[in-house]
């Protein structure tokens, strides 16, 4: 998120926050209450809205690239989210061709175990490494 000061009748270049601290704050909102400096925020909590920023195309164009970095940040997600699919699919990789070779043998009870099994080691906690 980035957060953008008023010096007396102007705007500085803005500073970047994490955007979990502005949840509750509107883009293009004015506020008074909180102090910044560096890389953190304080009483954010205790920020009071004062009034919306009279000029509209700044509102917009923070609104316009707000959406941005939630699309870029929503792909990214997306990106490693499949990223780790694939890795499931490789690790899965041999459970995947026993279970077929239960179905090719008809052996539904074989693969009724197979699923069993997989849903108990997924629920339990991982073992030690050691032996």
């Amino acid at each position: 998120m980035v957060y953008v000061q008023i010096a007396p009748g102007q705007l500085d270049d803005g500073s970047l926050y994490d955007a979990k601290l502005f949840k509750r704050h509107a883009i293009g909102g004015v506020y008074r209450g909180a102090t910044f400096g560096g890389t953190t925020a304080r009483g954010l909590a205790e920020a009071k809205y004062v009034e919306q920023w009279p000029i509209a195309a700044a509102r917009i164009d923070w609104r316009i690239r707000d959406e941005d970095a939630e699309a870029g940040q929503r792909a990214s997600k997306i990106s490693n989210d499949a990223r780790k699919v694939h890795e499931i699919e490789a690790l899965l990789l041999p459970l995947r061709k026993l279970y077929a070779g239960y179905f090719k043998r008809r052996d539904s009870a074989g693969q009724e175990a197979l699923e069993r099994a997989v849903l108990r080691a997924l629920r339990c906690a991982p073992r030690s490494s050691e032996l």
